[in-house]
């Protein structure tokens, strides 16, 4: 099995988060499911490995050191940047955003240390060899793995997402 390294996913994020249509539809999920965009890119990163993801491993990244980061650090710094959008102190909106922008590449670079986390706990559990050609395909396990992840977050909310999460797939893998 190949090595699965944090820069890897940032690079494989970066690229599927630019692809038209993808920023849309992650932040809908996050509005609406209360998804970690993070979480949904692992899930397509190691779907497109071939990897399935057990509920174990995914109650493990959601609940462990990556899914404290997000909630503790990651939400914060965004709940901040969106509570200056649009506001002044004293008159001086542009003050105001140019702090906004710096909070949002602090926000980025908290995401950066989320991804390393992740993968890092990733590492910890066993490896599973990929599945093999034929046996299913890079975008049925991706699917698989973004439908466990939002059964396990929002289980009312995966049945009105699962065309979304297809969507998602067909852009991504």
């Amino acid at each position: 099995m190949m090595e699965m390294t944090a820069d890897d996913f940032w690079r494989f994020s970066l690229d599927r988060y630019s692809r038209d249509g993808v920023s849309e539809m992650c932040l809908q999920l996050q509005d609406h499911a209360g998804a970690d965009v993070n979480m949904m890119l692992l899930c397509l990163w190691v779907g497109s490995a071939s990897r399935l993801l057990s509920r174990e491993e995914l109650s493990q990244l959601i609940e462990g050191e990556a899914g404290n980061w997000h909630r503790d650090i990651v939400l914060p710094l965004r709940a901040a940047r969106k509570a200056m959008k649009g506001r002044s102190v004293a008159g001086d909106f542009a003050g105001v955003e140019s702090f906004r922008d710096r909070i949002k590449k602090l926000e980025i670079e908290s995401e950066k240390w989320e991804q390393h986390s992740l993968v890092a706990a990733l590492s910890q559990f066993a490896q599973k060899p990929a599945r093999k050609e034929g046996e299913e395909s890079k975008a049925d396990i991706a699917r698989k793995n973004l439908e466990a992840y939002l059964h396990q977050i929002a289980p009312n909310t995966l049945e009105n997402n699962r065309e979304l999460l297809t969507r998602l797939v067909e852009v991504c893998i």
